[in-house]
């Protein structure tokens, strides 16, 4: 087993080793100088090199030197074991930070002790801590979403079969529609979580092929107007005469459509309204779905997109829904080349998501 010899040592080591090096080496050449100086000065063959008096000349020159570079080493070792210290302090903090955070402390924060590269990389540190700790916190939320959205299916379905055994409630189409509606509800969630891990893991697959749009946004729209009807919605759907055939997975598209309407009704209040609209653009569709709901704020802009983000989170586990829809519609709409966002001038004031399509490769 190799030693462990620590990065400040070495760094130490390392100090004291070219300072000894620069000591020897101006001892050498003052000596030298002082010498061939001396020497010099000597004109007559018959006279010896170097007399008693500049011999001692010489002596006391070296000893000074000598003096001198023990001294300013004495003093490097001194700073060097100084700088050693405050180079290396900064490494150990993020050495200890990245242990804790690896055991699960995401709330440790690192403090810059200078603008240097190491603080550059302490506040990326702080970030992934952040980033980590965010994360942590939706996992326990949805956790507990997950426990309360599969609750009350598994409670129905207990409870009706039960009362089917006993006699008590009969089975007939109507009672037993109600149980495979919440095993539906059930395989909704299971089947969001699946395809998330698949997209998160870059296995999606796509099937890219010309696609009539307005004959999928009339689909979708024939078949959430009587939910939008029921719970006081006005439905509006405005889309050009001639709209070009846009290149995309039509599944996945719909997949996409499906979730974007889920959220425009669960924030839409009843008397509100969700408008679909389409813009073109060189070489791409972009579909728009306006709602006068709840809004988003400008700082949350940025977040709907992260899986278990959610913007209302008491309005949310009220309405169902594991918080993963959005993240779903973006891995979807990236592995098309195409794109998804949302706007909204804030809180109050409704939200539009834009889906891009690309028309490019279309004939």
């Amino acid at each position: 087993m190799r030693r462990f010899i620590s990065l400040r040592w070495k760094l130490f080591a390392s100090y004291v080793v070219i300072n000894i090096f620069g000591m020897l080496l101006l001892i050498g050449m003052t000596h030298m100088m002082v010498v061939g100086s001396v020497s010099g000065t000597v004109t007559d063959p018959n006279e010896p090199m170097v007399t008693e008096e500049e011999a001692l000349f010489v002596y006391l020159v070296d000893e000074g030197v000598i003096a001198s570079a023990v001294t300013v080493m004495i003093f490097s070792v001194i700073v060097s074991n100084e700088f050693a210290q405050r180079i290396i302090q900064p490494i150990k903090d993020l050495s200890l930070a990245s242990q804790e955070i690896a055991h699960g402390s995401y709330h440790i924060r690192l403090k810059a002790r200078a603008e240097d590269e190491l603080a550059v990389v302490g506040r990326s540190m702080n970030q992934l801590a952040t980033s980590l700790e965010q994360t942590e916190q939706r996992r326990m939320a949805l956790l507990s979403d997950v426990a309360h959205e599969l609750r009350t299916p598994i409670m129905t379905i207990d409870s009706y079969a039960e009362g089917m055994i006993d006699g008590v409630i009969a089975s007939d189409p109507a009672n037993l529609a109600i149980i495979q509606r919440e095993a539906a509800r059930m395989r909704r969630l299971v089947d969001d979580f699946s395809l998330l891990s698949r997209a998160e893991a870059g296995q999606l697959t796509v099937n890219l092929q010309p696609l009539d749009l307005a004959q999928v946004v009339g689909y979708l729209t024939a078949q959430f107007r009587p939910e939008c009807e029921d719970e006081g919605i006005s439905l509006v759907v405005n889309l050009p005469a001639h709209l070009p055939l846009v290149y995309a997975d039509q599944q996945r598209i719909e997949q996409v459509l499906i979730n974007v309407l889920v959220n425009a009704i669960r924030y839409t209040p009843p008397g509100g309204t969700i408008k679909i609209r389409a813009e073109l653009h060189p070489g791409s569709v972009r579909l728009l779905v306006q709602d006068s709901g709840i809004g988003i704020a400008p700082d949350q802009l940025p977040m709907i997109f992260d899986r278990f983000y959610r913007v209302d989170a008491s309005r949310s586990r009220h309405s169902g829904g594991a918080g993963v829809g959005l993240t779903i519609s973006r891995h979807l709409m990236h592995a098309q080349h195409g794109d998804i966002w949302a706007e909204s001038p804030g809180l109050g004031a409704g939200s539009t998501f834009v889906i891009v399509l690309r028309t490019n490769g279309v004939s």
